[in-house]
């Protein structure tokens, strides 16, 4: 069995302080602002689609725990409250920048891990 099974290399993520305006989403998308939540992780689905911001945000601290929580969020009924349109929009635009942020191998073992 030993030899059939891959050793794994350490792996050690960088995570970095944030820029003011990446801090600036991630305290968006913490927020109980459905509408700054819903914009705030729009804008990091945007940046995270071009290939060298994905690295930066991935290695920035707290990213992902505020896309987490954003996508863990429960969504109530979506057809009678303009509320709830706002949180589920905000939590379809959190799984697709989390998607979009696996994309990279580094990424992908950074997501997991959280």
């Amino acid at each position: 069995l030993r030899k059939h099974s891959k050793m794994r290399k350490n792996f050690e993520s960088k995570f970095e302080s944030p820029k003011q305006q990446i801090q600036e989403l991630i305290d968006g998308a913490m927020g109980t602002s459905m509408s700054r939540r819903t914009n705030a992780c729009g804008t990091i689905k945007v940046m995270a689609a071009q290939k060298k911001n994905a690295t930066m945000l991935i290695n920035s601290s707290g990213l992902i725990k505020a896309l987490v929580f954003v996508a863990g969020e429960k969504v109530g009924d979506v057809e009678e409250d303009s509320k709830e349109k706002d949180r589920e929009n905000a939590r379809l635009r959190a799984l697709a920048s989390l998607a979009l942020l696996s994309q990279p191998k580094q990424g992908r073992r950074i997501i997991c891990e959280q």
